[in-house]
């Protein structure tokens, strides 16, 4: 069989850009993959890029054709891979958020905001100490309570992976109605209570707050006028739980125990184990994944199973 030169040439171009068409495709995926560009300039590099290798008699239209369909799929693959990678780092962002240790960074940043702290009556933009002239100002009772949540839950994130029994200064924290600070439900008068507050808490009943920060690391500043002598803050200690405080207008053990579930960590939700059983499920199924249950050998050491430990062996 005779092949004109014009056969030859078409046959030859043919079989290059079959033999060419993967290799094409993948070497200008990964070159774009490396350099990580903007995917639209790919394709339009891409498009360039063979309309170049047409005009010079590399490719055949149908070849030509089929390297589009196959570059459009490429890229729409690796278009879903990003976005793929984008949730997966997104979620690791809001894993990484929601760890003991970043949320008592965050727990650390809000008791360091002077803003949040400042209270008074009238102008003042902090409480000063009836009979001092203002050389001494006190702290709202909330900022010592959110200390105490602080350190209770610093301490608490040791004990977790200790399998210790946990500091619960109000009883367990029902993380289903974590209590909410709102004016809306202020309790009282604020006159009434900032009044009343300097009747229940006096002189004894106070701690040099400077002397707290101090002894705490992740607490650099406290609220004041920057000009008093002494400020001082309502040892946390020495608060009914039952206090309304005077500038949020609820109890201490609500506010307390909001500060705590605020800044709750993965790592302490999961040590708390307050899930109870669904009462929706079958109560025989229930019973029996009990029974298998405590037939398998604990795994970790969670502060649920330490405290029934304790009571059995007590």
């Amino acid at each position: 069989m005779r092949i004109t030169k014009k056969q030859l040439k078409q046959i030859v171009a043919e079989e290059v850009a079959h033999r060419l068409l993967d290799q094409i495709i993948e070497e200008q995926l990964e070159a774009y993959l490396v350099e990580n560009g903007d995917l639209a300039a790919y394709k339009k590099a891409k498009k360039r890029d063979l309309v170049s290798k047409v005009k010079k008699g590399l490719l055949s239209t149908a070849a030509v054709g089929a390297l589009f369909g196959l570059l459009n799929q490429k890229t729409t693959d690796y278009a879903d891979i990003k976005a793929a990678e984008r949730e997966m780092v997104q979620q690791a962002n809001v894993e990484k958020a929601n760890t003991d240790e970043a949320q008592l960074e965050q727990f650390a940043d809000q008791l360091n905001n002077t803003a949040r702290y400042m209270w008074g009556v009238g102008d003042q933009g902090a409480m000063p100490v009836p009979g001092t002239d203002g050389k001494i100002t006190v702290l709202p009772p909330s900022y010592s309570l959110a200390v105490r949540a602080f350190l209770d839950k610093k301490e608490n994130v040791k004990r977790a992976a200790e399998g210790e029994e946990p500091i619960m200064r109000y009883g367990e924290i029902d993380l289903e109605n974590i209590p909410q600070v709102s004016g809306e439900n202020y309790k009282g008068s604020y006159e009434e209570n900032v009044e009343e507050f300097f009747n229940v808490y006096s002189g004894k009943d106070m701690v040099d707050a400077i002397n707290v920060v101090q002894k705490v690391p992740e607490l650099d500043v406290v609220s004041g006028t920057g000009t008093e002598q002494m400020i001082v803050m309502v040892n946390p200690n020495k608060i009914d739980p039952n206090y309304i405080l005077p500038e949020l207008g609820m109890t201490a053990a609500d506010y307390y125990n909001s500060q705590y579930g605020t800044f709750l960590g993965s790592g302490e939700k999961e040590a708390l184990d307050t899930g109870a059983p669904d009462t929706d499920l079958d109560a025989e199924l229930i019973q029996k994944t009990k029974e298998r249950a405590g037939n398998l050998k604990e795994s970790k050491i969670t502060w649920k199973n330490y405290k029934n430990r304790k009571k059995k062996l007590a």
